[in-house]
């Protein structure tokens, strides 16, 4: 699926929107790096993929990241 004429590289600045808060984790990015873990995401014209590699013990935390980013994102205000 193409980004919507006139509005290039939105799923894009979708993914990268993906990276800022929950209701529950305020900066995802600094949860994830207090573990180790590596993160990432990549778009594609067919779908947007995102991955961790967390230790063994570490996965309850980034399942639990990954559940609230997928279901309660907060983005922020546009003015």
């Amino acid at each position: 699926m193409d980004d919507p004429i006139g509005k290039a590289g939105l799923a894009h600045y979708f993914e990268h929107l993906m990276f800022e808060t929950t209701g529950k984790f305020t900066d995802i990015e600094a949860t994830m790096s207090s573990i180790g873990a590596q993160f990432n995401a990549f778009t594609t014209k067919e779908y947007t993929c995102y991955y961790e590699l967390v230790l063994k013990n570490d996965l309850p935390l980034a399942m639990e990241v990954e559940a609230d980013r997928m279901g309660n994102l907060m983005l922020p205000k546009i003015k």
